[in-house]
């Protein structure tokens, strides 16, 4: 049996706002959070945890601030984050370290 693990973590400085996400919930509050993305601590913490798993990076591999251009990146929200090479590094033999 192959059991994989992985953990992740994410956080974001309180900024002006009305409103925080929370997992894709949006939660009223009296500050928001800064971000280059929603700024979403919990889904970002999860992403990071299955790449992870899959030994894959982390978000910041998959989702960079910046293009290859040097330009910013768009705002990214959590419910676009693609888990599109999931199922073929979940399929795949783990490398050994």
């Amino acid at each position: 049996m192959d059991i994989r693990t992985g953990n992740g973590f994410d956080v974001h400085a309180f900024g002006p706002g009305d409103h925080v996400w929370l997992c894709g919930v949006r939660v009223p509050h009296h500050r928001g959070l800064i971000g280059h993305s929603d700024a979403d601590v919990g889904m970002h913490a999860l992403t990071d945890a299955i790449y992870g798993a899959l030994a894959e990076g982390d978000i910041g591999v998959h989702f960079p601030r910046r293009t290859r251009s040097g330009r910013a990146r768009p705002r990214a929200s959590s419910s676009n984050m693609p888990w599109v090479g999931s199922r073929r590094a979940a399929t795949r033999s783990p490398t050994a370290t």
